[in-house]
């Protein structure tokens, strides 16, 4: 089992930590919510929280996905911090990994038959924008903090961040900012948008 160790890399700012005084974990879609209200008053008695939502949280205010929609990770993670910890790496055994091949996970005949599906929606002015999405897998072996290098240096993006939880590690490189509060005001960076096509492709 894995000590918890949290890195985050964004912008020109690096945060780490490490020995969280209380995690707050679940998989139970019931007990998000108290989860949610437990961070919030960590945060408001002046403690560091950090970790991550699974995507299938949305789920738990949509009572009738809930029995449908399953993680194999807990539905959220967060630790309390008293503080950051300065200028540590996580401990690496031998430096070493190995990538299999990428997979996906269904196949190409279902993916070009929901595509066209899609298509066929937004010609009809049925919807303006979906996002489709796939799942991909494949083996890992070794150390995963060099490869969150590797993939952070190779990306370039500006969102980042490497979660060494007890039973499994998060590598997350992302360009996308989904907000940040500052000075009473609140910063959004998406990716994607609805926007018209120019005059030329």
């Amino acid at each position: 089992m894995n000590q918890s160790f949290l890195q985050f890399d964004f912008e020109e700012e690096q945060l780490t930590f490490t020995n969280p005084v209380k995690i707050i974990t679940t998989t139970v879609f019931d007990e998000v919510e108290d989860c949610l209200t437990k961070i919030q008053q960590a945060v408001d008695n002046g403690f560091y929280v950090a970790g991550y939502l699974s995507y299938e949280v949305t789920y738990t205010f949509f009572n009738e996905e809930m029995d449908q929609k399953q993680s194999a990770l807990p539905l959220l993670w967060f630790g309390v911090f008293m503080h950051p910890t300065q200028h540590v790496t996580p401990p690496i055994a031998e430096g070493h990994y190995h990538v299999g091949e990428w997979t996906m996970l269904e196949s190409k005949e279902h993916y070009m038959e929901t595509f066209h599906h899609i298509m066929k929606q937004m010609k009809q002015n049925d919807v303006e924008q979906i996002n489709y999405t796939t799942k991909f897998q494949s083996s890992f072996q070794g150390d995963s903090y060099p490869y969150y290098q590797r993939l952070k240096n190779a990306q370039n993006s500006n969102y980042n961040a490497y979660l060494q939880l007890e039973e499994v590690d998060i590598l997350s490189i992302s360009p996308e900012l989904f907000f940040k509060v500052k000075n009473d005001h609140i910063y959004v960076k998406p990716m994607k948008g609805t926007i018209h096509r120019g005059k030329t492709s």
